[in-house]
């Protein structure tokens, strides 16, 4: 089954010496492109310039359980001493996004041509339970890539972050339906836009590809998903199926990738009973979900905050978060979300309106991200001193005191 060709998919393509060599020089040239990605700091940190995120550059060396691996994250110092002490094992969303399918053994962003991490062909943990059972927790096969769940007593690296969590766990909260488009569903947060129902059947790979690529719903432009961008689709909070219920229908079913396993015969797929990622002979019938666009097409917005007062400014969905001490911030937004910006005045301040992005009054600012960056300004302005009771009772008298020495005073001008 697709558990079964996963895991024994590098050893049944070792035969095809010369199509391994092929493909590790075919994509030398992907390989910049990624290492260019990560920013090797110097002290035993790497930093993903795409997802905001830090990593430790190697694991420790140390085999250990759910519970000890994080533990050991929650302890770390790095660099050391002295270094950050916020680290966190990753959630398994945060760790596939590192996972490499351009290579194998290990599908991890090395050296020399893929980037500066230091990975073992071996599975690390996550730090997600399973949402099928509290005694299993994600894990990745960094061998190939496998996406799986393991009882936790079972020993396995970790390899700890910081930073983030940048996105929602659940993406259901980042998706969209488009505003006349109901067959069509936008995540807001990764700039895919995916076909809300399916191939209502299952497709062998050449035929899902075929599909896809005709496809004619709104306009066209479709393709087979990377098997990155299936990923993202995953809601790892539920289980069976482990998809978001914006799509119609929720199948816990197979669905095919455009993306090999390292072999011509072989590709990725998602299982979505909970998310497993496992490797399928192409000529299996597998269900089709398309998509088009992705992060290239992510449209910049920027608020600044202007004025004599101070406040506070939100956005749902969620990325812009700009408080008291916060001037400015800018976040990417797919094309086509729906945006709306929310202020509110810190004590002693009012909110007194918008400007750019069509935006004006005091109410919500509500706007649909196009193609164009986008710039709103929120003015906040202080308010004016308003005396005490206690205040008011200095005035009172301080005026009192004054009418009666001038009261005084005339009187003695007159005797």
């Amino acid at each position: 089954m697709g558990k079964a060709e996963g895991r024994r998919g590098k050893a049944r393509y070792n035969y095809v010496l010369g199509l391994a060599v092929f493909l590790c020089v075919f994509s030398l040239v992907a390989g910049t492109a990624r290492a260019a990605r990560f920013v090797d700091n110097g002290d035993g940190t790497v930093t993903d310039t795409q997802t905001g995120l830090m990593w430790q550059q190697a694991d420790d060396g140390v085999l250990r359980n759910w519970d000890e691996a994080v533990a050991y994250c929650e302890s770390l110092v790095l660099p050391s001493p002295g270094g950050h002490s916020d680290w966190r094992a990753p959630r398994i969303d945060e760790l596939e996004t590192i996972i490499n399918y351009a290579t194998f053994n290990p599908a991890g962003f090395d050296p020399p041509s893929y980037g500066p991490f230091s990975t073992r062909s071996y599975p690390y943990w996550s730090s997600s339970t399973a949402a099928f059972h509290a005694d299993y927790a994600w894990f990745i096969d960094f061998d190939e890539g496998i996406v799986e769940t393991d009882a936790k007593f079972h020993p396995y690296y970790v390899r700890c972050v910081r930073g983030g969590p940048f996105w929602p766990f659940d993406p259901s909260t980042d998706f969209q339906t488009p505003a006349g488009k109901p067959d069509v569903v936008l995540d807001t947060w990764w700039g895919y836009m995916w076909q809300k129902g399916d191939s209502g059947e299952g497709k062998n790979w050449a035929d899902a590809n075929t599909y896809c690529n005709t496809l004619p719903l709104d306009g066209g432009g479709w393709r087979l998903p990377e098997i990155e961008a299936l990923a993202t689709i995953v809601d790892y909070t539920h289980y069976n199926p482990a998809l978001s219920n914006i799509f119609d229908p929720r199948r816990s079913n197979l669905y095919w990738s455009g993306t090999d396993v390292n072999a011509p015969e072989v590709a990725w797929g998602v299982y979505f009973e909970g998310g497993y990622v496992y490797g399928y002979y192409k000529t299996r019938d597998l269900y089709v979900r398309c998509v088009r666009g992705g992060p290239g097409s992510l449209v910049p917005l920027t608020l600044n905050k202007l004025g004599s007062g101070t406040g506070r400014v939100t956005s749902d969905p969620t990325r812009i978060d700009c408080g008291t001490s916060c001037p400015s911030q800018t976040a990417n937004f797919a094309q086509l979300t729906q945006l709306t910006l929310i202020a509110q005045a810190d004590a002693g301040s009012s909110f007194i309106g918008w400007s750019g992005g069509g935006c004006s009054g005091t109410g919500p600012c509500q706007l649909t991200m196009e193609t164009d960056p986008v710039t709103v300004t929120a003015r906040f302005q202080r308010q004016a001193a308003v005396p005490t009771f206690s205040q008011w009772g200095l005035i009172i008298f301080a005026i009192l005191t004054a009418a009666s020495a001038v009261s005084v005073i005339r009187r003695r001008q007159r005797s």
